[in-house]
């Protein structure tokens, strides 16, 4: 039996095996001498780079009628589904009494009959609509005949706002309602002037409630630097209130005109500020005397 020295001097593994050349091939050594040469290898970088762009292009270019096929079947499906009867929108409905207001929110909401009701947004509508001037609130709705249903409350005027030469109709809450052109367009309605009205209406109107033996011969209420009233009263006399409790005030100034007959004097300002004093100014015209005549309007006056 032979050793394995022996085994191998007499040559059978190597006949058998070929044993392998760690040594790289010619082309190999060729090829990594050409891979550090920096102009080929921007060349090689730059024309692989080049290949892919016109190849992602060409690939790109050859869809487009492919795109375009889908495109066009998707614009006929969406224009089936939204020309169906059952979407279609065929009239619109605002129920309000207001001939100029209906004008006014059928522009506003911009909507064009026929059109489907998929491509309508309600809530936005409704928004719109509650924008206007004159509007409290408004319900948007499409019924099953296929009519947009516009139902809006409308804001009521309480009184005539003049600020400047402009006349403003306002609710109860102070809120415009609308423009006039003249106080004589609503001579139902009370004449506040002054600007800030918002929240301060209804207080003018318990005033005016509050002097009613006399609310006929008032002529309008003035809002006195964003704080108090004064009641511009007949023949161009003034009453000035506090901007403490001027219900108050008014009541006072009530019992005490039943004994003094201030309101059917000559009197051409009642100031009614000072909680201690009731401060008359007489018309200078019909008085020689220019002092100011000041009564007590305390307890038990």
């Amino acid at each position: 039996m032979l050793s394995l020295s022996q085994y191998f001097r007499k040559g059978s593994v190597v006949s058998t095996i070929k044993l392998s050349n760690p040594a790289p091939s010619k082309f190999s050594f060729l090829l990594s001498r050409f891979w550090l040469r920096k102009r080929y290898k921007f060349a090689v970088k730059s024309m692989a780079f080049l290949s892919t762009f016109l190849f992602l292009f060409h690939f790109s270019f050859s869809q487009i009628k492919v795109y375009e096929t889908f495109l066009e079947s998707f614009e006929n499906l969406k224009a089936g589904v939204l020309g169906r009867p059952e979407f279609t929108i065929n009239g619109i409905l605002v129920r309000v009494d207001n001939e100029i207001l209906k004008q006014k929110i059928i522009k506003v909401i911009n909507v064009h009959v026929p059109v489907s009701s998929l491509t309508l947004n309600l809530e936005d509508t409704r928004r719109k609509i509650e924008k206007l001037a004159g509007i409290k609130n408004a319900a948007v709705s499409i019924d099953n005949y296929g009519k947009l249903i516009i139902t809006v409350s409308e804001r009521l005027p309480a009184i005539i706002n003049k600020v400047g030469s402009k006349y403003f109709l306002l609710d109860k809450d102070g809120l415009l309602v609308n423009e006039i052109m003249s106080r004589f367009e609503r001579p139902d309605l009370p004449l506040f002037i002054g600007q800030g009205m918002k929240g301060k209406v209804e207080e003018g109107l318990k005033i005016l409630i509050g002097f009613a033996p006399y609310t006929a011969r008032v002529n309008a209420l003035t809002w006195v630097g964003n704080r108090r009233w004064n009641i511009l009263f007949d023949k161009e006399r003034v009453i000035k209130l506090p901007s403490h409790d001027p219900l108050g005030s008014i009541e006072r100034l009530i019992n005490l005109d039943i004994e003094f007959k201030f309101l059917s004097s000559d009197v051409l300002k009642i100031d009614l500020r000072n909680e201690k004093f009731l401060i008359l100014q007489p018309n200078l015209d019909n008085q020689n005397s220019r002092n100011i005549q000041k009564y007590p309007i305390g307890e038990g006056a």
